[in-house]
């Protein structure tokens, strides 16, 4: 078996006992040596306890305490709280003597006794919270506030079966209807019987005929596709209007939009769509203009033209919509919404956004969402919600405050400094692991980083 022999040539039978012997760990001796350690100076020198000096901390007074969590327990907080608020970009004294907005306040009643809450208390006294703010806000004394019943509702509604119900709800729900089916047919004029009666859905299991049909009126037909088209109504539609319980002369009768109708030069067409694709406008836009009352002439005649950016007009809003490269309903929506101006500024910077989404900061310049404004300027979202809701900052001050970032700075025994331990490894020709072997052993900081490592010895 090989044996291991110390500095002064004594023989041992492993690594193990000589180290056992000099009083020392296996695996120190092992990792001093991958250091660079001679035999000697790995054997002899003792085992030190590398301990981190601990600073102390002081608050806006100028008090000086051992830690920051017997800071905080001095000023009566918590140290999550305490750091959370100094990332938010919050002073010392900010830190440590802003009050927690969350914490409830006890509260006494007329006997004297005391309850963690309103709440508390008013559980205690068989009333609600709504009730007891409304008593107070109304100037009655404490005592009545709490010891005052709260008046349970009389049953009020009766139906047409002398059944009583304590609200209209409740009674339509017990027939089985919606309210505002029972409210409409109240409206309508019928009674509370017909009203709260269920509307019975009429489905019938119709089928399309094969061969020939006859119309209400007696004409035949070869199909009932045929009899469809000679009454310009889809079969489709018809059928589904027969399944509803529809007479057949109502299932027959056109839609509005296939029934014939004549512009203002006189030329007849079979239907509004068909008036529509002729002239190349939108059937629903049709309509609408109809509705408010426009004249055919002015609704066939009138060319729309929409004005962008730098007097450029586009023929139509989906056109435009295709040249800004913003969605054709987005766009639609923000020019109804948005006066001239404001749609222009739009038009300019669509990444922005519009409508109630929208947040702007300080200085008036809008951003699409908070996440982007927050985003601009640096700074996160809890640290926003910190400075404007707990230390009550103005919206100034949240935004334009930077971050308090930890920055650690390391220095060499010369007092060049380097961003990381890294980096500082790296400069001197010595790994990572050997630098903090090398502080944990005890050695000088000048020591360790100039002291080369040596091969180990097989």
């Amino acid at each position: 078996m090989k044996q291991v022999t110390d500095h002064k040539s004594n023989s041992y039978h492993s690594v193990k006992d000589m180290c056992e012997h000099y009083g020392i760990k296996p695996y120190v001796y092992q990792k001093r040596r991958k250091a660079g350690w001679s035999k000697m100076d790995a054997l002899t020198t003792p085992v030190a306890t590398y301990m981190r000096k601990k600073k102390e901390v002081y608050d806006h007074k100028g008090n000086s305490y051992p830690s920051v969590p017997a800071m905080c327990e001095a000023y009566n907080i918590a140290e999550g709280t305490y750091y959370n608020r100094k990332r938010a970009g919050a002073s010392t004294e900010e830190a440590l003597t802003t009050g927690i907005a969350h914490k409830r306040q006890k509260v006494h009643d007329h006997l004297g006794n005391w309850y963690k809450s309103i709440n508390a208390m008013c559980k205690h006294y068989g009333i609600t919270t709504s009730a007891y703010c409304s008593r107070k806000d109304a100037g009655y004394p404490l005592e009545e506030c709490l010891t005052r019943p709260i008046k349970s509702r009389l049953k009020r509604v009766t139906d047409h079966k002398g059944n009583t119900y304590p609200t209209l709800k409740e009674m339509c729900k017990a027939h089985n209807i919606s309210y505002s089916t029972y409210r409409d047919r109240r409206k309508e004029g019928k009674t509370m019987e017909e009203a709260l009666s269920p509307k019975e859905k009429v489905n019938i299991p119709y089928e399309q005929p094969k061969g020939a049909v006859t119309d209400h009126l007696g004409q035949t037909f070869q199909t009932f596709g045929e009899m469809c088209r000679h009454y310009e109504v889809l079969p489709e539609t018809c059928l589904n209007r027969l399944r509803r319980g529809k007479p057949l002369e109502e299932a027959l009768t056109p839609s509005r939009a296939n029934k014939p109708v004549v512009d203002h030069l006189g030329n007849e067409y079979p239907s509004i769509m068909a008036l529509c694709n002729h002239y190349g406008i939108n059937y629903h836009a049709y309509i609408r203009q109809k509705a408010r009352g426009y004249s055919i002439e002015e609704i066939l005649t009138r060319q729309r033209i929409y004005t962008g950016l730098d007097g450029e007009t586009f023929k139509s809003m989906k056109e435009m919509a295709k040249r800004y490269g913003i969605g054709y309903s987005t766009l639609k929506r923000a020019r109804a919404t948005l006066s001239p101006s404001d749609f222009l500024d739009y038009l300019r910077h669509p990444e922005r956004g519009f409508g109630p989404s929208c947040v702007k900061d300080h200085e008036g310049n809008q951003f699409k969402t908070l996440e982007d404004m927050l985003k601009h300027y640096g700074i996160t979202h809890s640290a926003y919600a910190q400075r404007l809701r707990k230390l009550n900052w103005s919206l100034e001050k949240t935004l334009t405050t930077p971050l308090n970032k930890r920055t650690t700075v390391i220095k060499d025994h010369l007092g060049n400094v380097y961003a990381n331990v890294e980096e500082l490894v790296d400069t001197y020709g010595i790994t990572k692991s050997a630098y903090w072997d090398r502080l944990k052993a005890g050695w000088s900081l000048e020591k360790t980083l100039t002291t080369p490592i040596q091969g180990t010895n097989k």
